[in-house]
Protein backbone atom coordinates (compact mmCIF):
# COMPACT_ATOMS: atom_id res chain seq x y z
CA UNK A 1 0.00 0.00 0.00
CA UNK A 2 1.38 3.77 -0.83
CA UNK A 3 1.10 6.51 1.44
CA UNK A 4 -1.11 8.02 -0.76
CA UNK A 5 -3.47 5.07 -0.58
CA UNK A 6 -2.99 5.17 3.46
CA UNK A 7 -3.93 8.94 3.60
CA UNK A 8 -7.32 8.41 1.16
CA UNK A 9 -8.34 5.50 3.78
CA UNK A 10 -7.75 7.28 6.66
CA UNK A 11 -9.48 10.15 5.44
CA UNK A 12 -12.36 8.12 4.56
CA UNK A 13 -12.48 5.66 8.06
CA UNK A 14 -12.28 9.53 9.80
CA UNK A 15 -15.08 11.02 8.00
CA UNK A 16 -17.23 8.06 8.23
CA UNK A 17 -16.40 8.09 12.15
CA UNK A 18 -17.23 11.51 12.42
CA UNK A 19 -20.70 11.09 10.60
CA UNK A 20 -21.08 8.36 13.07
CA UNK A 21 -20.65 10.34 16.19
CA UNK A 22 -23.22 13.35 14.62
CA UNK A 23 -26.24 10.95 14.06
CA UNK A 24 -25.31 9.33 17.50
CA UNK A 25 -25.46 12.74 19.09
CA UNK A 26 -28.58 13.95 16.56
CA UNK A 27 -30.10 10.26 18.38
CA UNK A 28 -30.06 11.57 21.48
CA UNK A 29 -31.60 14.38 20.66
CA UNK A 30 -34.52 12.90 18.55
CA UNK A 31 -38.07 12.58 18.81
CA UNK A 32 -39.36 9.63 18.95
CA UNK A 33 -40.74 9.33 15.63
CA UNK A 34 -37.03 10.27 13.82
CA UNK A 35 -35.37 7.43 15.89
CA UNK A 36 -35.91 4.91 13.76
CA UNK A 37 -34.33 7.24 10.53
CA UNK A 38 -31.27 7.98 12.13
CA UNK A 39 -30.84 4.07 13.18
CA UNK A 40 -30.81 3.34 9.50
CA UNK A 41 -28.43 6.17 8.75
CA UNK A 42 -25.70 4.96 11.52
CA UNK A 43 -26.36 1.12 10.30
CA UNK A 44 -25.95 2.46 6.69
CA UNK A 45 -22.48 4.43 7.79
CA UNK A 46 -21.17 1.52 10.03
CA UNK A 47 -21.47 -1.23 7.34
CA UNK A 48 -19.52 1.42 4.77
CA UNK A 49 -16.76 1.54 7.57
CA UNK A 50 -16.95 -2.35 7.59
CA UNK A 51 -16.60 -2.59 3.97
CA UNK A 52 -13.71 0.34 4.07
CA UNK A 53 -11.75 -1.73 6.32
CA UNK A 54 -12.36 -4.51 4.52
CA UNK A 55 -11.11 -2.57 1.31
CA UNK A 56 -8.15 -1.36 3.46
CA UNK A 57 -6.84 -4.70 4.18
CA UNK A 58 -6.59 -6.12 1.02
CA UNK A 59 -4.57 -3.60 0.00
CA UNK A 60 -1.84 -5.00 2.52
CA UNK A 61 -0.18 -8.57 1.51
CA UNK A 62 -2.05 -11.33 2.74
CA UNK A 63 0.66 -12.20 5.08
CA UNK A 64 1.93 -8.59 6.48
CA UNK A 65 1.80 -10.11 9.80
CA UNK A 66 4.76 -12.59 8.87
CA UNK A 67 6.67 -10.07 6.41
CA UNK A 68 6.58 -7.64 9.52
CA UNK A 69 8.63 -10.33 11.59
CA UNK A 70 11.38 -10.09 9.31
CA UNK A 71 12.10 -6.30 9.11
CA UNK A 72 9.87 -3.71 10.41
CA UNK A 73 9.12 -1.32 7.31
CA UNK A 74 6.58 1.46 6.44
CA UNK A 75 4.43 -1.29 5.45
CA UNK A 76 4.25 -3.03 8.75
CA UNK A 77 3.39 0.38 10.62
CA UNK A 78 0.84 1.52 8.59
CA UNK A 79 -0.54 -2.12 9.08
CA UNK A 80 -0.32 -1.40 12.56
CA UNK A 81 -1.39 1.76 12.85
CA UNK A 82 -4.97 0.14 10.71
CA UNK A 83 -5.03 -2.80 12.64
CA UNK A 84 -4.83 -0.92 15.77
CA UNK A 85 -8.23 1.07 15.05
CA UNK A 86 -9.57 -1.26 13.90
CA UNK A 87 -9.23 -3.50 17.10
CA UNK A 88 -10.70 -0.57 18.74
CA UNK A 89 -13.68 -0.63 16.87
CA UNK A 90 -14.31 -4.31 17.52
CA UNK A 91 -13.97 -3.37 21.33
CA UNK A 92 -10.69 -5.62 21.93
CA UNK A 93 -9.71 -4.29 25.15
CA UNK A 94 -6.47 -2.95 26.01
CA UNK A 95 -6.04 -5.37 28.96
CA UNK A 96 -6.38 -8.31 26.73
CA UNK A 97 -3.82 -6.81 24.54
CA UNK A 98 -1.72 -6.46 27.63
CA UNK A 99 -1.55 -9.64 29.37
CA UNK A 100 -0.30 -10.88 26.39
CA UNK A 101 2.33 -7.96 25.66
CA UNK A 102 3.40 -8.36 29.48
CA UNK A 103 4.82 -11.89 28.45
CA UNK A 104 6.17 -10.63 25.43
CA UNK A 105 7.57 -8.28 27.45
CA UNK A 106 8.99 -10.53 30.21
CA UNK A 107 10.65 -12.81 28.18
CA UNK A 108 12.37 -9.86 26.13
CA UNK A 109 13.76 -8.86 29.32
CA UNK A 110 14.81 -11.79 31.10
CA UNK A 111 16.44 -12.58 28.47
CA UNK A 112 15.34 -14.85 25.04
CA UNK A 113 14.12 -18.35 25.95
CA UNK A 114 12.63 -20.50 23.13
CA UNK A 115 10.95 -22.59 25.71
CA UNK A 116 9.30 -19.64 27.55
CA UNK A 117 8.45 -18.07 23.61
CA UNK A 118 6.40 -21.58 23.10
CA UNK A 119 4.37 -20.52 26.15
CA UNK A 120 3.18 -17.57 24.26
CA UNK A 121 0.59 -19.49 22.27
CA UNK A 122 -1.56 -21.15 24.85
CA UNK A 123 -1.31 -18.03 26.89
CA UNK A 124 -2.85 -16.11 23.85
CA UNK A 125 -5.79 -18.62 23.29
CA UNK A 126 -6.50 -18.48 26.95
CA UNK A 127 -6.12 -14.47 26.86
CA UNK A 128 -8.63 -13.86 23.65
CA UNK A 129 -11.27 -16.97 24.40
CA UNK A 130 -11.78 -16.13 27.61
CA UNK A 131 -13.87 -12.51 26.05
CA UNK A 132 -14.29 -14.64 22.52
CA UNK A 133 -15.44 -11.37 20.75
CA UNK A 134 -14.73 -10.53 17.30
CA UNK A 135 -12.03 -8.26 18.09
CA UNK A 136 -10.19 -11.09 20.30
CA UNK A 137 -10.57 -13.04 17.54
CA UNK A 138 -8.92 -11.33 14.66
CA UNK A 139 -6.42 -10.53 17.32
CA UNK A 140 -5.03 -13.86 17.73
CA UNK A 141 -4.89 -14.70 14.31
CA UNK A 142 -2.96 -12.06 13.18
CA UNK A 143 -0.40 -12.12 16.15
CA UNK A 144 -0.62 -16.34 16.67
CA UNK A 145 0.17 -16.02 12.69
CA UNK A 146 3.14 -13.97 13.06
CA UNK A 147 4.22 -15.87 16.85
CA UNK A 148 4.27 -18.98 14.82
CA UNK A 149 6.32 -17.66 12.20
CA UNK A 150 8.91 -17.27 15.34
CA UNK A 151 8.46 -20.38 16.79
CA UNK A 152 8.41 -22.40 14.10
CA UNK A 153 11.62 -21.21 11.84
CA UNK A 154 13.76 -23.66 11.24
CA UNK A 155 17.35 -21.67 11.19
CA UNK A 156 16.70 -21.46 15.61
CA UNK A 157 19.50 -19.28 15.45
CA UNK A 158 17.69 -16.54 13.73
CA UNK A 159 14.93 -16.89 16.49
CA UNK A 160 15.64 -14.44 18.75
CA UNK A 161 16.04 -11.81 16.40
CA UNK A 162 12.08 -12.46 15.19
CA UNK A 163 11.29 -12.43 18.17
CA UNK A 164 12.29 -8.80 18.96
CA UNK A 165 10.68 -7.62 15.22
CA UNK A 166 7.39 -9.58 16.88
CA UNK A 167 7.42 -7.82 20.04
CA UNK A 168 8.11 -4.42 18.18
CA UNK A 169 5.04 -5.51 15.70
CA UNK A 170 2.87 -6.11 18.95
CA UNK A 171 4.38 -3.01 20.30
CA UNK A 172 2.99 -0.74 17.46
CA UNK A 173 -0.28 -2.18 17.47
CA UNK A 174 -1.17 -1.82 21.23
CA UNK A 175 0.43 2.17 21.02
CA UNK A 176 -1.96 2.53 17.92
CA UNK A 177 -4.83 0.71 19.53
CA UNK A 178 -4.64 3.01 22.25
CA UNK A 179 -3.98 6.16 20.38
CA UNK A 180 -7.33 5.58 19.24
CA UNK A 181 -9.12 5.30 22.37
CA UNK A 182 -8.73 1.40 23.13
CA UNK A 183 -9.99 0.91 26.60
Amino acid sequence: MTNEKAIVYRNKIDTLENEVKKERDRFKKAKPNEKDEIKKKIDSLEKDIDKTYESLFKEFDEDIELKSIDEMNEQSILFSEFFGRYLVRLDLSTSQIRNVYGDVMRLKMKGFSSNELMLLKPRLAYTTERKGTDGSRKFREKIENALDKVIFIEDKSKQETLFQNFANFFEAILAYHRSFGGK
